[in-house]
């Protein structure tokens, strides 16, 4: 049962497979709705929003974020409309990635600027918040979801501890302090699933803040 995946076409590059996939998997959801089918029609959406997240995976590796965040933002969409949690949280930590590498792809003041820079502080921030949204839609840890709620707190963890690092080479003193509470959010995380050796980490990188 359920509704079959497409394989892709020999001799078609990656994106152009899956591209050819997203139109006929768009197609047999117009077609379901007018059947009436809601069960194979929510499957076929499910693997809408798994062509679109593989697209935006795809330039993101490639560093084309315009494309990237687009196909990401469509995903969520497909995968919010089913009610499908796991898979929207999925999508966040792409779209959280994204915006992690944007903030990574601005250049780079001459010398230490006395306080960060407002567009990668603002990157850095909605990257933040993005996977906390990604934590809070699965909800409390449980068997059911285990393994990508350790995911989404590990890669929270990982990004708290990357905009620590950036605010650390400003001079300003709330940069500094904002820097000690996310390491120590991130050492929080860390902790509660044991990674020892990110603990160990944080602690170097909380040192250097007194």
């Amino acid at each position: 049962g359920g509704f079959p995946s497409f394989r892709p076409v020999t001799g078609l590059s990656e994106e152009e497979s899956l591209l050819v996939s997203l139109v006929h998997y768009r197609a047999a959801v117009e077609a379901l709705s007018r059947l009436g089918d809601a069960s194979e029609k929510t499957s076929a959406q499910r693997r809408e929003g798994n062509a679109l997240n593989e697209l935006g995976q795809l330039h993101l590796r490639q560093g084309n974020l315009t494309e990237a965040e687009e196909y990401l933002s469509s995903a969520l969409e497909v995968f919010e409309g089913v009610s499908d949690a796991s898979n929207a949280a999925l999508v966040r930590c792409n779209i959280a990635l994204m915006l992690r590498h944007r903030a990574s792809k601005l250049e780079a003041p001459p010398t230490p600027p006395e306080r960060m820079e407002p567009e990668r502080r603002t990157l850095l921030a909605r990257s933040v918040q993005t996977y906390e949204e990604a934590s809070a839609s699965l909800g409390p840890k449980n068997d059911s979801n285990v393994g990508i709620w350790t995911l989404v707190a590990s890669e929270l963890a990982n990004t708290l501890c990357i905009f620590a690092s950036q605010l650390q080479t400003a001079q300003h003193s709330e940069d500094s302090d904002q820097a000690c509470a996310l390491l120590r959010r991130a050492l929080t995380l860390y902790q509660s699933f044991g990674m020892t050796e990110r603990e160990c980490h944080v602690h170097v990188q909380l040192s250097q803040h007194w």
